[in-house]
């Protein structure tokens, strides 16, 4: 019975997700990530599932991430390096760890470019929206990252926008490291309603979607992919700018 209650309470509060932030393109990215930030502060609990993965994803994928580069001769030490969805700083953090010359981290939430400015010495921040067109081509990196973030983009115009402005971002010969769940097709991850009691339907807000690799390999234009490897529960593809179209 007490399980019962808490699946109704859970699903309630999934539905109240989905009425509130909603939108024709799927839901509203700007409004729910901003709202997300102000209510924990950018700590970890903004952008992990559940706050006891601060001590135990986080450390082990950013293993896998210096692991992965190092693999692929990438090296962030002495890089010029940005970084497409900056969240709570954890990745800027990383990245000027390892020596890298110079970061920018951007995203959607004011809320988290506020925290980033003062959690993370030494990164220049930006708050703006990643999947709209925007002038990203003055800071022409070496490296361009986005970890855990193109999960959140449900639009593939949003994410075809969103992997151009990666890519405009670096200079010829740069990298671009993406994550994504891959493997499954292009597809939500989520059920669009929370079923209760085996009848009982309400909807639930769908944010979370995965992109397979020759999607993200389609709009990368003049980028070609270099490796890939497992992080976490999801794949991590590095991609080179070559500057030519595959044909």
């Amino acid at each position: 019975m007490i399980r019962r209650i808490v699946q109704f309470q859970q699903a309630l509060g999934r539905a109240f997700l989905y009425f509130r932030y909603r939108s024709r393109s799927g839901y509203d990215a700007a409004r729910f990530w901003e709202q997300r930030h102000q209510r924990f502060q950018s700590d970890f609990r903004a952008v992990a599932s559940v706050p006891e993965e601060e001590h135990t994803r986080y450390p082990k994928q950013k293993q896998q991430f210096l692991d992965f580069l190092a693999a692929q001769q990438i090296g962030a030490a002495g890089s010029v390096c940005i970084e497409f969805g900056c969240g709570n700083g954890f990745w800027g953090q990383v990245v000027l760890a390892s020596g890298a010359k110079r970061y920018t981290g951007m995203d959607i939430s004011a809320t988290a470019v506020a925290h980033c400015q003062k959690s993370v010495p030494g990164g220049s921040f930006r708050c703006c929206d990643l999947g709209s067109p925007g002038e990203f081509a003055d800071i022409q990196a070496d490296m361009a990252i986005s970890i855990d973030v193109t999960q959140h983009i449900v639009s593939e115009e949003k994410l075809s926008q969103f992997l151009r402005n990666m890519s405009t971002s670096v200079c010829e010969g740069g990298h671009i490291i993406v994550t994504s769940y891959t493997g499954c097709g292009n597809q939500y991850t989520e059920s669009p309603n929370n079923v209760i009691l085996g009848f009982f339907r309400l909807p639930a807000l769908r944010w979370v979607y995965a992109w397979d690799v020759s999607t993200i390999q389609k709009h990368l234009v003049g980028c070609e992919l270099v490796g890939s490897a497992s992080i976490w529960d999801k794949t991590i593809l590095a991609f080179r700018k070559t500057g030519r179209e595959r044909k």
